[in-house]
């Protein structure tokens, strides 16, 4: 059961790291208590924000447990991100490929994500953008910026 996904840092909350944390099965019955957030890394991930949290919880107020969230751009670019894949993509190579790859690779806790396309339309779009010179595509991107 996947929490409604928060499309702001804003709307990260206390609720949704609970039940993000139990479904990851870091939690076992407790909740998150309160939590700090710093943005990491702030303009170097055009595709998203990259954020510290320090999270207390009822399992053990003493010790907070330390994590990394990724959330997509709040934007114009996370509509460029969607359509792309790259969110997907991302989700994907952690769930599918890394735990059969030997690379060090941070470890993955919990993931979700929206699809406003069906599958079969989502592909298609994927293989059209894909098959388009770079040239082109750096054309337009900004052109569906600025209509966004």
């Amino acid at each position: 059961m996947n929490p409604e996904i928060p499309l702001s840092l804003e709307e990260v909350n206390e609720e949704y790291l609970t039940t993000a944390l139990r479904e990851a099965g870091v939690l076992q019955s407790g909740s998150v208590l309160s939590f700090d957030s710093r943005i990491i890394g702030e303009g170097a991930g055009f595709m998203g924000d990259v954020v510290d949290l320090a999270i207390r919880h009822s399992e053990d107020e003493t010790r907070p447990l330390r994590f990394v969230l990724k959330i997509p751009t709040a934007s114009k670019n996370r509509e460029i991100g969607q359509t792309l894949g790259v969110y997907e993509r991302e989700i994907r190579f952690y769930q599918e490929l890394q735990p059969r790859m030997n690379v060090r690779t941070p470890r993955h806790y919990f993931s979700a994500m929206e699809t406003n396309l069906d599958p079969e339309t989502a592909l298609k779009a994927l293989k059209i953008v894909h098959r388009l010179p770079v040239w082109i595509l750096r054309l337009l991107i900004p052109a569906q910026l600025r209509a966004g």
